[in-house]
């Protein structure tokens, strides 16, 4: 499992081993028998083996590590002092890396910058540099190769946790007091930063625990097969899910609603299922507790860094007193799931998982009218499905009865992939809303568990059931050439996510998109194409849903106030407007080229002048926060005298400032009164 830098995923890589592993497994092999141990290897590929394997840091994610040299290097850099591994100019010109201390020469071994020879001079004669973060992750065992650091650095930048020297800026010296991530801690700092720190502080503990942001039961066997235990668990998991996602389409708020319901029973009960929450039989015995210790262990950081007046540390601790289970008040915030998936927007999508998804099957208008064809019998489309080569209609019902699915109608027809088997369209009788009935949902994902591979229910074989209206989801590379094919965890209700075209989008030049965004994702291949079943190799972790019901208004602006496009390259049909709605000289947006995609917004709903401005206000106070950088002298400071309280930051050198010019702009310190009654700056 090998981490890429370049589309910050792991990805799952075939290679030979070191010459120790194979001295190790062979240890293994005699461990309790003698015997004879042979490797069928070539001797050329024996001769090209490294010694030993790489170690962990070439193969996990740099960012964080990178984050905490960056703030080591400042910190051994104020004042500059001669350290043993760190670079030095030489008096007289010249440069190196000094060695060790040499005593009895009473003076540093320097080597020179190739490393090929060495020479003892005093440290009066040494001058230090600049310590920069490659610097401290150069000194270790294994030191990562350049590249790797470079992309963490771009990385860090693009979160905005280093300012332009490198340093940490303020969000990246929260994110490091935080045990979190850095994307995931930014989402909790942009949480505080917003008012809304518990509710980030829950949806951040769901978005760290791994292999997803899951805490329900879900089946699974290596046989590939569901029967009567199996069954009722992902029956009652798909319950669960439906419940707490609450139409939402989002992981985190998925489980932040679950954590919220377990809350307000008590909460309690740390390192075991939740016995007053009415969904305990579908939690799962090793994710929840984790959830839960990470929630609190979350919470207790961030008490650190919040000030105690702040009316948010009083939300935390009630937080983290109602989770240990001591009772007491709990004010559960107000439930705001579009507010928070903006929150979400902002906070993640820096970290690049986004996905624009859309209808393929308006392309093929021809197999969309087809499938109409075949419903022509009744009941709404959004609860029907095709079951590809299951032979006939009565393999078909004896499912369904196995299910518990209540048939209003099928019918039989030839497979149009011509392997012998028929296909059979199917309709369950769940009503004809516009979301899909919990029947028709379990039929629609009984192949789920298992990757979408053939499963067996009953003995039955069954292949993943097909529906026109389902959505393909498309990530853009992280270089912005071209567009990746991803797909959804089954475990989010995004899987079951459907859109039904309407009369007029059939005909429109422009079909109708959707975004989504993400915390991660799992690479399972060579690139980004589709495997022999069709299925994209990426699969997306975290996700969620952005609002549509405006046309997509709301979910460019937010993407915009995040920072995208990164590649700069944008295109958006402006026009003037001389209606009463906008003053003079202003503008609307109605269509917006992005990510080699179109986005037509309504006529009623258009991006206007105001809106983009709104945007850049919104942008400049996140860059406010990268130009300010932590210092040794910052924080809220009473004097004794007066007893004013004065709040002290640094102001960083990016910006033109107003001062002298022999005054070293690093130590130019931003001081603001605080006023008595809520700790804001008057002054």
């Amino acid at each position: 499992n090998v981490y890429n830098d370049d589309k910050r995923m792991s990805v799952l890589c075939t290679e030979w081993c070191s010459l120790a592993s194979m001295k190790q497994r062979r240890g293994r092999t005699g461990r309790t028998n003698p015997g004879v141990y042979i490797r069928l290897v070539p001797k050329s590929v024996i001769e090209e083996l490294n010694d030993f394997d790489e170690s962990g840091v070439e193969r996990s994610p740099l960012t964080r590590v990178t984050l905490e040299a960056a703030h080591l290097a400042e910190l051994l850099d104020s004042p500059p002092r001669v350290l043993a591994g760190l670079p030095v100019s030489i008096e007289g010109g010249g440069a190196g890396i000094v060695s060790f201390w040499d005593g009895v020469s009473k003076g540093w071994r320097v080597n020179d910058a190739g490393g090929d020879s060495s020479v003892t001079l005093p440290e009066a004669k040494l001058q230090s540099k600049r310590i920069q973060a490659h610097h401290i992750l150069g000194l270790l065992p294994s030191a990562p190769k350049e590249p790797r650091v470079v992309a963490a650095l771009n990385e860090l930048h693009e979160l905005g946790a280093l300012s332009h020297e490198n340093t940490p800026s303020v969000i990246g010296a929260a994110c490091l007091k935080l045990p979190l991530d850095v994307s995931l801690a930014r989402l909790v700092v942009l949480g505080w930063m917003l008012g809304n720190s518990v509710e980030t502080v829950v949806m951040a503990a769901a978005l760290s625990l791994v292999p997803s942001c899951d805490v329900l039961r879900t089946p699974f066997n290596t046989a590939h097969s569901l029967d009567g235990p199996e069954l009722n668990t992902l029956r009652n998991s798909l319950f669960w899910r439906r419940w707490a996602d609450n139409g939402n389409k989002s992981e985190p708020l998925m489980v932040y609603r679950l954590c919220m319901d377990w809350l307000r029973s008590g909460g309690g009960s740390l390192g075991k299922p939740p016995y007053n929450a009415k969904w305990n039989q579908a939690a799962h015995p090793r994710l929840w507790p984790q959830f839960t210790e990470k929630v609190i262990d979350i919470a207790k950081a961030l008490l650190r860094l919040v000030p105690a007046s702040c009316p948010e540390s009083q939300k935390l601790q009630q937080l983290v007193q109602r989770a240990q289970g001591y009772g007491g008040s709990f004010q559960e915030p107000e439930s705001r799931p579009g507010w928070l998936a903006a929150v979400i927007t902002w906070g993640l999508a820096p970290a690049g998982f986004l996905a624009a998804g859309q209808m393929p099957v308006l392309y093929d208008r021809k197999g969309l009218s087809n499938f109409e064809q075949a419903v022509n019998a009744g009941g709404h489309i959004v609860n029907c499905f095709c079951l590809p080569r299951i032979g006939d209609k009565f393999r078909a019902a004896d499912l369904c009865r196995q299910l518990g699915c209540p048939i209003r109608w099928m019918v039989q027809k030839p497979s149009s992939d011509s392997k012998g088997k028929d296909d059979v369209f199917i309709a369950i009788d769940g009503g004809n809303g516009p979301n899909m009935h919990e029947s028709a949902e379990l039929l629609y994902r009984i192949c789920s568990p298992f990757n979408g591979k053939l499963t067996v229910v009953h003995g039955k074989e069954v292949r993943p059931p097909r529906h026109p209206c389902s959505l393909k989801w498309y990530m853009p590379r992280r270089d912005g050439c071209g567009m990746l094919d991803v797909m959804v965890n089954w475990k989010s209700e995004l899987e079951s996510f459907l859109h039904v075209p309407r009369t007029r989008e059939r005909g429109a030049r422009c079909r109708p998109k959707f975004f989504l965004v993400a915390s991660g994702g799992e690479y399972r291949g060579a690139d980004g194409r589709e495997d022999a079943r069709g299925r994209p190799k990426i699969t997306l972790r975290g996700s969620t849903l952005l609002p549509m019901d405006d046309g997509g208004r709301r979910a460019l602006l937010w993407l915009f106030a995040a920072g995208y496009p990164r590649e700069a390259q944008l295109v958006a049909l402006a026009a003037p407007d001389y209606g009463s709605r906008l003053g003079s000289g202003d503008f609307e947006v109605r269509a917006v080229r992005l990510w080699e995609r179109t986005f037509h917004l309504p006529r009623g709903e258009p991006v206007t002048s105001g809106d983009l401005r709104s945007v850049n206000k919104f942008r400049a106070s996140l860059l406010e926060l990268d130009r300010r950088r932590p210092h040794r002298l910052a924080g809220t400071w009473h004097d004794r005298h007066t007893g004013e309280r004065w709040l002290v930051e640094c102001l960083d050198a990016c910006k033109p400032l107003d001062i002298d010019e022999q005054v070293d702009p690093e130590e130019v310190l931003s001081v603001f009164r605080l006023s008595a009654q809520d700790s804001a700056p008057v002054a």
